[in-house]
């Protein structure tokens, strides 16, 4: 009993339903009959063969109807099914043309879920592995510190241990700064003050915001020929010149970070450090990609170089990267401006 009341809603609103989807079709016959019988009675004609026809044409016409309701009906319920589970394997093959024109839309719709439900989970995957580097990463000198203070053993750090710490302590702000750059990333174009701004002005305020680092390593930064503007948003592209100076003063040994401008759009970062091997060099822009060096440092996440390019083409610059082992390596900037409205 319970089950009869739970399936009569059902099969009346069913019922209800194939009634309008069929309305016209029905109310056709039903005015055709109409009109027979009308005839029939105003001319006084006798029934006879014509009402025994009537009869088995309204016989066949049911034994049709409940053949399209019980199609109507294990369509319904095999959409509802299929619209419950996805994907579109369990729908039933189109009847009509605009079946056919529905089922190809959700086929689409089905494909495009499919790529964004693909894409959100590598970008899902992509973050688990950066912030699991991440925290590796910012293991490393918080441990320095650690080591420091205990060292110290309760007493004030002398002045080269204080250095160190400053060391430590800034390579930490740069890792978490690179976190919440990274999470910025996807929304970037949301994040985006557009101005003019002076190239050297801008080299010079990264250098600034660096200067525990070169101090550190007693490297000088030289930043004279850098000439001309650009319109681009300061905190971004700041943030890219911090990422190239780090690099730059963490695998030179002695001399200069030199920064100036090659012809009329190209910013040169240029290292007299180590250089990179001919076969990293294509693959450095990768995300996690540290190679030999980095390996060897064992202090590289791999991501400053991937963010760097990412962060140029939203702001619609490039970058690329010549280098010779033993000599040193030079980022080249290009910084052609593209159409960008200045705020």
């Amino acid at each position: 009993m319970a089950n009869t009341k739970n399936t009569a809603p059902l099969v009346w609103a069913l019922l209800w339903g194939w009634l309008r989807a069929r309305f016209w079709v029905l109310f056709y016959f039903a005015l055709l009959y109409g009109f027979y019988a009308l005839v029939y009675a105003l001319h006084g004609y006798p029934w006879g063969a014509a009402g025994y026809a009537a009869l088995l044409g309204l016989a066949a016409g049911l034994v049709l109807a409940a053949a399209s309701f019980a199609r109507f009906a294990a369509r319904h319920l095999a959409l509802s099914q299929a619209a419950g589970r996805f994907p579109t394997a369990g729908l039933p093959p189109p009847a009509t043309l605009t079946d056919a024109d529905y089922t190809q839309a959700i086929h689409a719709l089905e494909a495009e879920r499919a790529r964004l439900e693909q894409e959100n989970e590598s970008a899902r995957r992509d973050a688990a592995e950066y912030y699991t580097l991440w925290a590796h990463q910012v293991k490393t000198p918080l441990a320095a510190l650690h080591l420091l203070l205990q060292s110290a053993g309760g007493a004030p750090l002398n002045a080269p241990s204080s250095a160190d710490a400053e060391q430590e302590l800034f390579r930490i702000g740069q890792y978490v700064g690179m976190v919440l750059q990274y999470q910025r990333l996807s929304s970037l174009q949301n994040d985006l003050l557009l101005q003019r701004h002076s190239l050297a002005a801008l080299a010079r305020q990264a250098g600034k915001n660096c200067a525990t680092l070169f101090i550190h390593k007693k490297l000088a930064l030289e930043t004279e020929a850098v000439q001309g503007s650009l319109v681009t948003d300061r905190k971004w592209f700041v943030f890219v010149l911090e990422q190239l100076y780090t690099n730059a003063v963490k695998y030179s040994r002695s001399g200069a970070v030199r920064v100036f401008s090659q012809g009329e759009s190209t910013l040169v970062v240029e290292d007299s450090g180590q250089g990179i091997p001919p076969e990293d060099l294509p693959r450095v822009f990768e995300k996690g990609f540290t190679g030999a060096a980095g390996r060897r440092e064992r202090s590289s996440t791999g991501i400053g170089l991937y963010l760097c390019r990412q962060i140029l083409a939203r702001l619609g610059f490039g970058i690329s990267i010549e280098s010779t082992p033993g000599q040193g390596t030079r980022v080249l900037l290009h910084l052609a401006q593209t159409a960008v409205e200045e705020e």
